[in-house]
């Protein structure tokens, strides 16, 4: 699970700023808190996108700091999302992710089961559907 320390508490942006959304695309620019009418730009979806492309810009001569806003939502990590030393920026050119305004996102490293039905004895049961392809199987409900 990503850890809420990767968002920053203070209120601030400036430099680049990105965007990532449950409504987003991860082939649009990142550069919009919505989408643009038309749908045909707007946020990016995943986190791994919107880090991939701070990187694509600082590996194309962009030092200014950079601001990765996340909307409210749910987001449910399939697998480890890594930050490496060249994704912290630098003193004078930080890499910021925070939540957007007063919105509050969360981030799961879990799998949703859906489709719980009464079994016997107050039991419920659900199909561990897209759960039972993970590595190490299932652990903890």
């Amino acid at each position: 699970m990503l850890c809420a320390s990767l968002f920053s508490l203070g209120s601030a942006s400036y430099g680049t700023e990105w965007f990532v959304s449950e409504k987003g695309n991860d082939t649009w620019t990142g550069n919009h808190a919505e989408a643009v009418p038309g749908q045909t730009d707007g946020p990016f979806a995943t986190f791994l996108r919107a880090r991939d492309a701070i990187r694509k810009a600082r590996a194309a001569g962009d030092l200014t700091p950079q601001t990765v806003h996340v909307r409210a939502g749910t987001y449910f990590l399939k697998e480890a999302f890594r930050l490496e030393a060249q994704d912290s920026g630098s003193p004078d050119a930080p890499v910021l992710w925070k939540a957007y305004k007063d919105e509050k996102p969360i981030i799961s490293g879990a799998v949703k089961l859906q489709g719980w039905t009464p079994w016997k004895g107050g039991i419920f049961q659900a199909p561990l559907g897209e759960a039972s392809n993970l590595k190490g199987g299932v652990r903890q409900l």
